[in-house]
C-alpha cells in the first residue's frame, strides 16, 4: 500500500504537476504481478486512477473516504451526506484574497494548499482557512487535518488507518502488509500498522513517527520496491489475492 504524492512522485508546488514518471510505472505493473497493489492518496478517486494508470490494483482516493476494487467501490457512508457542504465550503474557500492560495475540491473533502504563498502571508492564508470552516469544525461532523503546505477538511470518524484495514481484510488477511507514506496523514496507517507489517516514512530527516522504518525521498523508495520485487520473485509458492 503506497501513498502517491511525496511517496511514488516528488511533491511539487501545483499538485496537477505531479507526475508519475514511466520508469515508477513499469515497477508498479511488474509488482503487481507478484502481490496485491494498493494506492492510497489524498487525492480524489478518479484522479488518483487517472493519474497512476494501471489496471487491476487497488485505488483509495480522500485518504480512503473512496476505494475501488475491481469487485466494486465502497464509499465511507457519512462522507455522500456531507457533499453540499463540501461543495459551499469550496466555494468560500476560493474567495480568499490572499495571493497564492489553491483550492482543491475533492467532493467528499476540500483541500486549501498555500504552498504558492509568500513567507510573510502564510499565516494570514491559514487564519483565513480557520474561519472559512469554523462553523463546520464546531459541529463536529468534520475535522481539519495539517499536510505539507496544505490544509484539509474532511468528515470526521475515518483516516487512511481506517482504509489500511478494510484494503486489507479485502485483500486477505493472509497477505503481510506493507505501508509506504509521507505526510501527517499517513501516520494513522503507521499506527494501525503497528506490530502488524511494516511501515516505511518518506522523509529527508528522520523524525518521530509511528513508522518503524525510513527512507528519505522518492528514489529512495524505487530502490526498495525495487529489492522488494526482487525477493518476491525468489518465493516460490506465494499466494496472490486478485481482482
Amino acid at each position: 500500500m503506497l501513498d502517491y504524492d511525496g511517496t511514488l512522485t516528488p511533491i511539487k508546488t501545483r499538485p496537477e504537476e505531479a507526475k508519475l514518471c514511466e520508469e515508477t510505472r513499469r515497477l508498479l505493473k511488474k509488482l503487481k504481478k507478484k502481490t496485491a497493489l494498493a494506492i492510497v492518496s489524498g487525492r480524489s478517486l478518479e484522479e488518483i486512477k487517472e493519474l497512476v494508470k494501471i489496471k487491476n490494483i487497488v485505488y483509495a482516493g480522500n485518504h480512503g473516504l473512496e476505494i475501488e476494487t475491481g469487485k466494486g467501490k465502497f464509499v465511507y457512508p457519512p462522507a455522500l451526506e456531507v457533499v453540499p457542504i463540501i461543495k459551499g465550503i469550496s466555494e468560500r474557500l476560493r474567495l480568499s484574497p490572499i495571493k497564492g492560495t489553491q483550492v482543491e475540491d475533492k467532493k467528499f473533502t476540500v483541500s486549501f494548499h498555500y504552498r504558492r504563498v509568500s513567507p510573510q502571508e502564510i499565516k494570514d492564508a491559514k487564519s483565513y482557512f480557520n474561519r472559512a470552516v469554523s462553523l463546520w469544525v464546531r459541529e463536529k461532523k468534520f475535522e481539519v487535518r495539517k499536510g505539507k503546505r496544505v490544509l484539509e477538511i474532511r468528515p470526521s470518524g475515518w483516516d487512511k488507518g481506517d482504509a489500511l484495514k478494510w484494503i486489507w481484510t479485502q485483500l486477505g488477511k493472509y497477505l503481510f502488509p506493507i505501508y509506504v507514506g509521507d505526510d501527517r496523514t499517513d501516520e494513522d496507517a503507521f499506527e494501525t500498522l503497528a506490530d502488524k507489517g511494516l511501515s516505511v516514512l518518506v522523509a529527508r530527516r528522520k523524525k518521530r513517527s509511528f513508522a518503524e522504518y525510513h527512507v528519505r525521498g522518492v528514489k529512495d523508495v524505487e530502490r526498495f520496491l525495487e529489492k522488494l520485487f526482487i525477493v518476491l520473485n525468489q518465493v516460490d509458492g506465494g499466494r496472490k489475492s486478485t481482482f
